[in-house]
């Protein structure tokens, strides 16, 4: 299990914090400088994992760091479908459409 939120500004790489379960449910990686609320959500999720029995839990709540950080930054996380804005809608393009 693996989640990243990375942000690119006029192309030059910022910051991504990523997390790799095989490493370890503590595990997060950190390039570049993360936004100040990093810290926070990383110190929430981190007492989470120890409450729920640290390394020998059977959830892993740091997971949600990289997905918690970008959801705050950008208003939307994929595994959510409804929004204080409402519901997103996607549509579906096939091979071979021609869209305008």
């Amino acid at each position: 299990m693996a989640s990243a939120s990375s942000l690119y500004e006029n192309g030059r790489h910022v910051w991504t914090v990523a997390h790799e379960a095989e490493r370890g449910l503590y595990d997060l990686s950190i390039y570049g400088d993360p936004p100040a609320r990093f810290a926070e959500l990383r110190d929430k999720l981190h007492k989470q994992q120890m409450e729920a029995g640290g390394e020998n839990a059977d959830v892993d709540y740091v997971f949600d760091v990289p997905l918690d950080l970008a959801a705050e930054l950008c208003g939307y996380r994929h595994d959510r479908w409804k929004f204080d804005w409402g519901e997103p809608a996607f549509s579906r393009l096939e091979a071979g459409e021609d869209r305008v």
